[in-house]
């Protein structure tokens, strides 16, 4: 699963992991958003 050698292994593998992390959380929040919109816009009618 690892690339490179053991020394920036660990850097690495924590770079990506945060990478990661913010990009589920990006992703999240827009289907959070999108489904208010979309939830106000049938209630509303």
């Amino acid at each position: 699963m690892r690339h490179g050698t053991d020394e920036d292994g660990a850097g690495k593998d924590a770079m990506l992991m945060n990478y990661r992390f913010a990009e589920n959380a990006i992703l999240a929040a827009a289907l959070i958003s999108w489904a208010a919109v979309v939830s106000v816009a049938l209630i509303s009618g």
